[in-house]
């Protein structure tokens, strides 16, 4: 037994050194110049448009995976009709994956009245693994822009959102995949607009959701800046049309379900693509939060399905998701269950000592009043109270918080 924990304390150690290292080299990656004044100071990086920028306005393409959004698919296009760029350099392109619902009508009524707005109704949807994926593909083909820009139909974009991703390539001309920063809606009181509403007054699971994309999203942003493209998000994301060619598109990663974001970026990095992030404060979409924990655990199950092919495509990566399985999933059950492994075996030590050195009954004691053995439960209280109470003591004894005989 002694050996096996042993055991487990070395590699649950190896993992935790590796998720602490990566932790630092992202945290750090947030300090690198130029981004500093936007991390530290809270100013966003300019957006305004250099000399070379006023000349180069590349087509753009924006394409939209859309099935069944009558709810929010118009939201994102009045959106997507506010952006601060010349429209006679974009085309959106919506997928319409074979919607049920109302979805291609109002469609039709957009691509009426705005000729740059152009939809389509995927193909071959029932045998694919991977439906995004098929859409994707089949709307890049028909797409005529220099660099593919990608958001989903329940985003809505920031009113600099294009300008953002464009600015992106124009500065650092070798760069051929952008990732903008996602999160999720959030309802905030009107009285003090910096502080959520209570959790009666929101979903708990939505401020979760928020909380916990913010948190990918972040270390995301760190990793890309540390030289480490490991994760992005496909509601903000952007690359260039030769790019996606070049690394053969979702050939050999359509058949997992997930994975046309995150996947396509691991091909990005084997092939030896840069990939910057855009650290702008309107370079992020928002999308609709998650009102149900069954949603939330289905959808971050299918993220964590790309696990399977992180080993052949990042064994870094592989590594450090692993190290955080370990210490962010399994650690907190393995100090519980070892706490709990310290409670019974104290509490059988300590009766037996009980039992055999303190309380020894002489042979004409009556068995009544033997001593009752120590339960789990009484030890497990000791247990829980014990912190609180060495902190309380320990803080009360060291600044002389206490009385001796009435007197301080």
């Amino acid at each position: 037994m002694f050996y096996c924990y042993s055991f487990i304390v070395v590699v649950f150690s190896i993992f935790l050194g590796i998720y602490l290292y990566y932790q630092n080299r992202f945290k750090k990656s947030f300090f690198i110049e130029e981004y500093f004044d936007y991390i530290v100071t809270n100013k966003a990086l300019s957006t305004q448009p250099c000399e070379k920028e006023r000349t180069l306005q590349p087509k753009i393409s924006i394409i939209v995976c859309a099935r069944n959004e009558e709810k929010n698919i118009k939201y994102l296009l009045e959106a997507l009709l506010k952006q601060e760029y010349d429209f006679s350099h974009v085309e959106i392109l919506v997928a319409n994956d074979q919607s049920t619902d109302e979805t291609e009508m109002i469609l039709e009524q957009y691509c009426q009245k705005h000729d740059f707005i152009k939809s389509f109704i995927v193909k071959n949807r029932e045998n694919v693994r991977s439906p995004k994926k098929n859409a994707l593909k089949q709307a890049i083909e028909l797409s005529k822009g220099d660099i593919i820009l990608l958001t989903d139909a329940d985003c809505e974009p920031s009113r600099n959102w294009i300008k953002s991703h464009v600015m992106m390539y124009e500065r650092y001309p070798e760069t051929e995949m952008v990732v903008g920063f996602a999160k999720t809606k959030i309802i905030y009181d009107d009285q003090s607009p910096h502080i959520p509403l209570r959790i009666r007054k929101q979903k708990t699971v939505s401020l979760f959701e928020h909380i916990d994309f913010l948190i990918l999203m972040y270390a995301a942003q760190g990793a890309i800046q540390a030289g480490h493209p490991f994760s992005c998000s496909g509601q903000n994301l952007s690359y260039k049309r030769s790019s996606f060619y070049a690394v053969d598109g979702f050939d050999k990663i359509d058949q997992y379900v997930s994975g046309d974001d995150l996947l396509l970026m691991q091909k990005f990095v084997k092939n030896g693509k840069i990939i910057k992030f855009a650290a702008f404060r309107d370079a992020f979409t928002e999308t609709n939060p998650i009102v149900s924990w069954k949603a939330l655990i289905n959808q971050r199950a299918r993220w964590a399905s790309n696990l399977k092919a992180m080993y052949n495509m990042n064994i870094k990566f592989f590594i450090y998701l692993l190290s955080c399985f370990f210490c962010m999933g399994l650690m907190p059950f393995f100090v519980f269950f070892l706490y709990l492994f310290k409670v019974f075996m104290d509490t059988r030590f300590i009766n037996y000592i009980e039992k055999t050195t303190y309380h020894t009954q002489p042979p004409h004691a009556n068995e009544d009043n033997c001593p009752l053995p120590l339960s789990i439960s009484v030890l497990a209280f000791w247990y829980i109270i014990c912190p609180f109470y060495i902190l309380t003591v320990s803080v009360l004894g060291i600044f002389s918080f206490f009385k001796w005989k009435d007197r301080r």
